[in-house]
C-alpha cells in the first residue's frame, strides 16, 4: 500500500518537472527583411540595428526609423509509444498516443532606429522580442504526466492490464524576453567600421497547470481509496476477532500471528486514509507561477567593405545572465513535502541564461541591383546556465548557416528569398516533451516596395520544416518500462514592416 501512496505523488512530481521547461531562447527574426531573406548578417540596412550594427555606418546620412509586425504560429508534436497507454480510457486501446501543443504569438513587434549625423558617427537603438515570444498550451497534458499513473499502478499490483485509468492533465506556459538596446558606431576609414551596443533584457514567464480527476476503473481516486480503506478496516476487525478466539483457546502462537496481521492492515489503512485526505486527491493539483528578471550585456560589431561588390561583417553578443524570480502559490510547506517543487517556490530565482552569440556574414553584389548573402551563427549553449545545470546534457553548441538573394527589379520593387538551416546539439537526456528543438530548415520570401524617397514597406513570409527526433529508452519517464517518443514541429511566420527615411 505504500507504493500505492506514492502513485499520485509521483505523477505530481513528474508533472512539476515538465512544467518548468527550458529551451533554446534566442530569436533572430527581428525584421521583415529577415523574414523574406533570412541571411542578414552582412547586409546594409536599417534592420542592421540588430543584425549588423557596424554596417549602419554605410547608410546615407540622416535618420531612419523602422517598425515591424510579425504573426507567428507553431505546432509541437510528440508521438509517444508506451504499452500501458493502451489502458487509458481516452486512448482506445492504442499504446501510441499523439500529444499536440499550439504556440501562438499574434503580435511580435520590433522597432529599429539609426542616425548618421556625419561620415564617421552613428547612433542606433532597437526594441525587439529577443527570446521566447509565445504561449503554448497542451490541453490533454503530456506523456510524462500520463505514463506514471498506469506504470506505478501496475507495479504496485493495484490494477492489471485488463483494467483502465483516466486523468485530467493540462498545462500552459509562456515566456517573453524583451530586449531594449542602444549603441554607437564609428567609421575608422572608408572601408572599416566598428560598433558597440548595450542591451537590457527583461524576462517574463508564466506557467499554469493542473492534474485532477484521477480515476482507476472509472472510479474517482478518493472513492477507490475509500473502498480500499473499508476492506482494510474489515480485515483489521476479522484478524482481531480471530486473535481473540485463539487466545481464548490457549493458542498463543496463532493469536500472535493474527494480531500481527491486524497491525499490518491497520498501518496500511492509516496510510490510505491519510492519502484520501490529500488535497490533490480531493480537489486536484494547481500550479500558478509568474517569473521575471533583468539582464544587461554588451554587443560588439565590425564591418569591412573593401569595394562596392563585397561586404563582410561580424558581431558578438555576450552571454545574458538571467535569474527569473518566482511569484507563485508554491510555499515552503509544499516544497518540504515535494522537493521537486523548489523551482516553483515563491521567491526562488530560476537560472535561465541566454547564450552568447557569434554571427559572421558576407555579401556579394555581382551587379548593382543584385545582392547575394551568406551567414553563420554559433550559440554558446554549453556556457549558458540553466536550472539544475541542464546545459551540461547538450552534446555541443547550436549552429546555423544561411544564404539568400535580393534583386532590385526597379527603383520601387525589391524581391528576395533565402534559407536558414539550424543544427541543435540534442541528446536523449536533454530532450523532454516540453523542452525540445530539432534540426530545422527555414525558407523565406517576400518583397519591399519603395513608395518614394521617404517611405518603404516590407512584406515577408517564412515557414520552417523540423526534422523528427526519436528517443527510445528502457526506463520511460523513470517507470522502469520501455517506451519511445518522436518529436517534431512546424512553424509559420508572416510579417509587415514600414521604414521612414528623413
Amino acid at each position: 500500500m505504500t507504493k500505492k501512496l506514492f502513485l499520485s505523488a509521483t505523477v505530481f512530481a513528474m508533472f512539476c518537472q515538465t512544467v518548468m521547461a527550458g529551451g533554446y531562447l534566442t530569436n533572430t527574426n527581428h525584421s521583415i527583411a529577415f523574414i523574406r531573406e533570412p541571411s542578414r548578417d552582412a547586409s546594409i540596412g536599417i534592420d542592421g540595428a540588430y543584425s549588423n550594427p557596424a554596417g549602419l555606418l554605410f547608410l546615407p546620412q540622416g535618420l531612419q526609423l523602422q517598425f515591424n509586425y510579425q504573426n507567428a504560429t507553431q505546432h509541437r508534436f510528440i508521438e509517444s509509444t508506451f504499452a500501458p497507454f493502451a489502458m487509458g480510457v481516452q486512448n482506445g486501446g492504442n499504446p501510441t498516443k499523439k500529444f499536440e501543443g499550439e504556440a501562438k504569438a499574434p503580435i511580435i513587434p520590433s522597432l529599429h532606429v539609426s542616425y548618421n549625423w556625419n561620415d564617421r558617427w552613428n547612433l542606433n537603438g532597437s526594441f525587439a522580442v529577443v527570446g521566447g515570444g509565445g504561449k503554448c498550451e497542451f490541453d490533454k497534458g503530456l506523456a510524462s504526466f500520463e505514463s506514471i499513473l498506469p506504470a506505478k499502478a501496475l507495479g504496485a499490483g493495484l490494477i492489471s492490464k485488463d483494467d483502465s485509468y483516466d486523468l485530467d492533465a493540462y498545462m500552459k506556459g509562456e515566456n517573453f524576453y524583451f530586449g531594449v538596446q542602444i549603441g554607437a558606431g564609428y567609421k575608422v576609414n572608408d572601408k572599416l567600421s566598428v560598433s558597440l551596443q548595450a542591451r537590457m533584457v527583461i524576462g517574463s514567464a508564466a506557467y499554469k497547470a493542473h492534474l485532477k480527476d484521477i480515476k482507476i476503473n472509472n472510479v474517482p481516486a478518493s472513492a477507490y481509496l475509500g473502498a480500499v480503506s473499508e476492506k482494510l478496516a474489515a480485515g483489521v476487525a476479522q484478524c482481531q476477532a480471530a486473535a481473540a478466539q485463539y487466545e481464548a483457546a490457549g493458542l498463543a502462537a496463532e493469536a500472535a500471528k493474527y494480531n500481527a496481521m491486524a497491525q499490518q492492515y491497520a498501518g496500511q489503512k492509516a496510510q490510505v486514509d491519510a492519502f484520501s485526505n490529500n488535497a490533490m486527491v480531493k480537489t486536484g493539483l494547481n500550479i500558478n507561477s509568474d517569473q521575471s528578471g533583468i539582464g544587461v550585456i554588451p554587443i560588439i560589431g565590425i564591418d569591412y567593405r573593401p569595394n562596392e561588390k563585397w561586404n563582410f561583417a561580424a558581431k558578438y553578443e555576450f552571454k545574458t545572465r538571467m535569474r527569473l524570480k518566482n511569484e507563485s502559490n508554491v510555499n515552503k510547506d509544499l516544497v518540504s513535502a515535494l522537493s521537486v517543487l523548489s523551482q516553483f517556490e515563491d521567491g526562488h530565482k530560476v537560472k535561465e541564461d541566454m547564450p552568447a552569440l557569434l554571427t559572421l556574414g558576407a555579401m556579394y553584389s555581382p551587379i548593382e541591383k543584385v545582392r547575394i548573402n551568406a551567414g553563420y551563427h554559433l550559440y554558446f549553449d554549453k556556457n549558458a546556465e540553466k536550472e539544475n545545470d541542464k546545459q551540461k546534457l547538450l552534446d555541443g553548441n547550436t549552429w546555423e548557416w544561411s544564404a539568400g538573394v535580393e534583386w532590385d527589379i526597379n527603383k520601387h520593387l525589391t524581391v528576395s528569398t533565402g534559407v536558414q538551416c539550424a543544427f541543435y546539439p540534442n541528446s536523449d537526456a536533454y530532450m523532454s516533451d516540453l523542452s525540445f528543438n530539432t534540426n530545422a530548415q527555414t525558407y523565406g520570401f517576400g518583397f519591399a516596395y519603395n513608395f518614394n524617397e521617404h517611405w518603404t514597406a516590407d512584406f515577408g513570409y517564412f515557414f520552417s520544416h523540423y526534422n523528427k527526433y526519436t528517443r527510445e529508452t528502457d526506463n520511460y519517464n523513470n517507470t522502469t518500462m520501455p517506451g519511445k517518443d518522436v518529436f517534431w514541429r512546424d512553424n509559420k511566420v508572416f510579417g509587415l514592416g514600414i521604414t521612414y527615411k528623413l
